[in-house]
């Protein structure tokens, strides 16, 4: 498994009239969390397309929410690759108002397959899971 912790602040401007924050910038974060993590693995999503001529289109999303987020609030969130698949990567997302797994409010998951960045499906090449098995047991911060 390959972990990514990181802190967001909830931001006014992503409020509804009540304060809450708006379900969907949580898909957002999401976003941010998992370029971030394949940034900090080596492999950032604009070398893939470019030098490799991968891209990873979401086919699936899935969310659950617990709790609300109010303007100011910091909150953590946990972006993990838990296996290495032959054709696709699942990213799961545990956002939580505090360090830890019991104060949950937001959790997620991803779904991409690899695909040429002419849209054909294709297998994970082995030189993007040799730098993956590499950091295979991480946690980036």
């Amino acid at each position: 498994m390959i972990k990514y912790r990181t802190t967001f602040t909830v931001d006014a401007a992503d409020t509804d009239a009540n304060d809450i924050m708006h379900y969907a910038k949580f898909l957002d974060w999401f976003e941010v969390a998992r370029r971030d993590l394949m940034r900090k693995i080596g492999l950032p999503f604009e070398q893939l397309e470019a030098e490799e001529g991968l891209i990873m289109p979401i086919i699936k999303i899935s969310v659950s929410y617990t709790a609300g987020a109010k303007a100011g609030q910091e909150l953590h969130c946990v972006t993990e690759i838990r296996d290495i698949l032959h054709n696709r990567f699942e990213y799961f997302y545990s956002i939580r108002m505090g360090a830890d797994k019991e104060s949950e409010i937001v959790s997620g998951k991803t779904v991409h397959v690899f695909a040429s960045t002419g849209g054909k499906t294709t297998k994970l090449p082995p030189q993007m899971e040799s730098v993956i098995r590499d950091k295979w047991g991480t946690t980036f911060e």
